[in-house]
């Protein structure tokens, strides 16, 4: 199931890739910020080569719509969750 957010960009990330036992892997994020009264902003991963590239042309100050797939996992007694990017449902503007 994926969750829609709607938010402003506030940064993009440096691209990552690197090499595991399943083969080679990208990925890219970029920082949204969303809400009126208590803005919060959230890191949202790309996770392949399309939608690195699609993170790549994005602009600080842009408005974005995007799915996002969220997920946690436990290890060693901590929990950490991923933030996914599934999908753009649209993008507006420049700079702001």
């Amino acid at each position: 199931m994926a969750l829609k957010l709607i938010g402003h960009v506030v940064a993009i990330l440096p691209e990552e890739a690197g090499s595991s036992q399943k083969g080679d892997w990208v990925r890219r994020t970029f920082i949204v910020e969303y809400g009126d009264e208590y803005p919060r902003k959230c890191a949202i991963t790309a996770t392949d080569e399309e939608r690195v590239a699609q993170v790549g042309s994005l602009q600080v100050g842009q408005l974005v719509w995007c799915s996002v797939s969220v997920s946690s996992r436990e290890y060693q007694g901590r929990w950490f969750t991923d933030v996914r990017l599934v999908r753009f449902e649209g993008v507006q503007g420049g700079a702001q």
